[in-house]
């Protein structure tokens, strides 16, 4: 997508999608990480997250 029609897209999405600090799900890595243990485990942050707020996974 061209830098002119992804800039608008994007700054809408600012005002809907923030960041979640990893402090609020590190609670969760040892959980996160046994989940993906085959799969990418750099990736443990984004299944933390999605266990923090009780999204399915």
């Amino acid at each position: 997508m061209p830098v002119k029609l992804a800039t608008p897209v994007y700054e809408r999405m600012v005002v809907i999608v923030q960041e979640l600090p990893q402090s609020a799900s590190a609670q969760y890595e040892s959980d996160a990480r046994a989940r993906i243990d085959c799969v990418d485990r750099d990736d443990w942050p984004v299944v933390a997250s999605a266990l923090l707020l009780e999204c399915p996974i």
